[in-house]
């Protein structure tokens, strides 16, 4: 029997799906909509977990708008903060990552909201959508020791950083 607990004494809960990229990919010859709309739920969770890591900051909404973001506007502000904020250790700016996590958040915005709204994607934007999201997803981590970005926080230099410093998002 499953515990119950008041919602008081949980907090607010993000939904997480169990659906992976691997699920996307097993449907979309077969309905390409609904893997768009598998991997807009999955952007919509590892995006929310990224931005609040990261420590970025959004507007407030009143009530349930605010809980209802999506990974669009979460990935808007992830790229736009990362151009100032994402180093890696010597210093430098990390357009790599920067292009990969725009190519998503703009095949999101064209691809994965048509899927949504009007039930429209084709097999190959499907799959290029996966890809794309996947490889932003995977960037969220350092390539060196493959931890997230935000593992560590370092007070002195008031920056988040991976374990092994390599990579970091500056907070100042």
């Amino acid at each position: 029997m499953r515990e119950t607990k008041q919602l008081h004494e949980i907090g607010i809960q993000s939904a997480r799906y169990d659906d992976t990229f691997e699920d996307a990919r097993s449907i979309v010859d077969v309905r390409p909509e609904s893997a768009g709309n598998t991997i807009r739920s999955i952007m919509d969770y590892e995006c929310a977990l990224a931005a609040e890591s990261l420590q970025i900051s959004l507007r407030f909404r009143r009530g349930g708008e605010n809980d209802r973001r999506s990974c669009i506007e979460f990935l808007d502000k992830i790229c736009a903060e990362g151009r100032k904020r994402l180093r890696r250790d010597s210093g430098a700016h990390c357009e790599g990552i920067l292009q990969v996590w725009n190519k998503a958040n703009i095949l999101l915005k064209a691809w994965a909201n048509r899927a949504s709204h009007t039930g429209s994607l084709v097999v190959n934007e499907a799959n290029e959508l996966i890809d794309a999201c996947e490889m932003a997803v995977k960037k969220f981590r350092c390539d060196n020791c493959r931890d997230p970005v935000w593992i560590a926080e370092v007070r002195t230099k008031k920056r988040i950083q991976c374990s092994c410093g390599k990579l970091y998002w500056d907070l100042s």
